[in-house]
């Protein structure tokens, strides 16, 4: 099995979904779905206006509160010869990269009888950033922390050349490897899935390749005012006679040329390279040298997109596009906190992200946590390796490496009042290289109050397949506060009695309708007590159950 990143020409087909006339045999679970682009322009579209989303459209994000396991399926498909045995496939996805135990997955699988599956590729993040943090433990389709790209798959099938499968795009969200296959975590981790999550276009099973494709790359992938970046690009003549190649790359603003190879046609900020006979199954590779201004603003991006025409088939198409970030040459510390407004016993998570914009590389970097009082730290991600003050010692950054941290805790108000600022410093051989800082206000809390949402099922439990066989109590508090939930019989016997934490907010409380010592209670009208001392006095609200055997 092969696997290419690369941009082949777009042509009809019947083997080709672009999702333009809707999923037809196709089928989709979980939050995959046909999206729009033209009203959804955070999705897109690679060709036309329609592609395969999973994520919500109103949030651009995958972020319901849920662990995900979802397909996208096409129909069994035969591939009669070696021309067409490929699966290809235009994508673009921003999914968590966080640690190498519940990371997204994205997975192309196929099987030939819909029930068993085996892997062929899996999209998702290859490595992982050092710690992590919801705003910054994303990986996509230009890398760790970059914008979502549109990139070209292509996928081998020649080993399954005459046989039937059926190839399915599988997210997994809060995967596992375990023993070669993906199972997914035991909780749902919601706070890191504010990413796109995954698209899909112009997916082809069993096309014959097209007679023209065009790759590129940027190295290196970050640059600073009076770089230089080398972008380079391979044209591939699919067709079975040779053909006449034209490629072109429009520079990006704030680049100034330096050299191409071979050399081609400078004109109004577009190079230029006419290719006049590339031999049937070979490559032809062209490369360009461009510097960053020295006025360049930073931070900023370049985004390049090359085309390119053939003598033999649709005369344009566009290449897979590449991204370089520019950056003050340096080390680079950024902190962010999780709300601006808290109300004091809340929670906060930091979220800290250090890179090393350099050509070189930095071999001890101390990573220096201040933090202020009105902060209770309960925890950090990775470990410190000093204890006071708080620090992750003897750092090593290769250029253009970010490495994520984060700190979790409580906070009050701050002694005098103000805003509650925590700081953190990178230090080289004891001297301070970089600095941030995160503000937050902490205010108050409301007096304490217990309020009642809603009881379900009713009556409970509600027999149907792969929901729990319980009943919840949804709640809300102005203030974290320790609940005891009481279930008595309507003549008074206490039947269960439940420990509630419970944070500021909404909350639920299950009760698996059992007693005490562990049996199911009958069927039956039964009284629910959720209450807790305060020191202005008792909290309760009270509900009926109805359970129905």
């Amino acid at each position: 099995m092969g696997l290419l990143m690369m941009a082949p020409l777009a042509w009809a087909s019947p083997c080709l979904q672009d999702a333009e006339g809707g999923a037809g045999a196709w089928s989709m679970s979980g939050l995959w779905h046909i999206a729009d682009a033209s009203s959804n322009t955070c999705v897109g579209a690679h060709s036309g206006s329609h592609a395969f989303y999973f994520g919500l459209d109103s949030q651009c994000n995958y972020d319901d509160g849920r662990i995900k396991d979802a397909s996208l399926v096409s129909p069994a498909v035969t591939l009669s010869s070696l021309a067409d045995a490929n699966l290809s496939f235009w994508t673009r996805w921003q999914v968590e990269s966080l640690d190498p135990v519940c990371d997204d997955k994205l997975i192309v699988e196929k099987s030939s009888d819909g029930t068993h599956w085996s892997s062929l590729a899996d999209l998702g993040p290859a490595t992982d950033p050092a710690g992590g943090a919801p705003g910054l433990g994303m990986a996509s389709t230009s890398g760790l922390g970059g914008e979502p790209l549109w990139q070209f798959v292509s996928i081998n099938l020649s080993a399954y050349v005459g046989l039937s499968y059926s190839y399915r795009f599988r997210f997994v969200s809060g995967a596992s490897v375990l023993g070669g296959s993906y199972s997914v975590c035991s909780a749902p981790n919601d706070a890191q899935d504010n990413f796109l999550g995954w698209v899909l276009d112009d997916i082809s099973v069993g096309c014959a390749p097209g007679p023209l494709s065009l790759a590129q790359s940027a190295n290196p992938s970050f640059a600073s005012p009076a770089d230089t970046v080398t972008y380079s690009f391979s044209a591939h003549n699919w067709d079975t006679a040779s053909q006449s190649l034209q490629v072109w790359d429009t520079l990006p603003a704030g680049a100034d040329f330096i050299s191409a190879s071979p050399p081609g046609t400078l004109s109004s900020g577009v190079e230029i390279w006419s290719l006049p006979s590339v031999a049937a199954g070979s490559s032809q590779s062209v490369t360009l040298v461009l510097a960053v201004d020295a006025g360049a603003s930073v931070p900023s991006q370049w985004l390049n997109t090359a085309s390119g025409s053939s003598s033999a088939g649709p005369p344009v198409f566009q290449s897979a596009q590449s991204l370089v970030k520019l950056e003050p040459a340096g080390l680079s510390l950024q902190k962010s906190a999780s709300a601006s407004t808290l109300v004091a016993g809340d929670q906060v998570t930091y979220s800290i992200s250090l890179s090393n914009y350099t050509h070189s590389a930095y071999p001890e970097v101390d990573l220096v946590e201040a933090e202020p009082a009105g902060f209770t730290e309960l925890s950090e991600i990775p470990p410190y390796d000093s204890g006071s003050p708080h620090t992750w010692k003897a750092l090593s950054l290769q250029p253009g490496e970010t490495r994520a941290y984060t700190l979790l805790g409580t906070v009050s108000v701050p002694a005098g009042g103000g805003a509650l600022v925590n700081r953190v410093d990178a230090e080289v051989s004891g001297t301070v290289n970089a600095s941030a800082q995160a503000s937050l206000a902490v205010r108050q809390p409301p007096l304490p109050n217990l309020l009642l949402h809603a009881v379900y099922p009713q009556p409970a439990p509600s027999f149907k397949a792969g929901l729990p066989q319980s009943v919840f109590i949804y709640f809300e508090t102005t203030q974290a506060m320790g609940l005891t939930l009481d279930l008595y019989t309507v003549s008074g016997e206490l039947v269960r009695s439940i420990a509630v934490q419970a944070p500021r907010g909404k909350s639920q409380v299950e009760w698996n309708l059992k007693n005490n010592w562990g049996a199911d209670v009958a069927s039956g009208i039964y009284l629910a007590r959720l209450w807790g001392k305060q020191a202005q006095g008792n909290l309760e609200i009270t509900a009926r159950i109805v359970v129905r055997r």
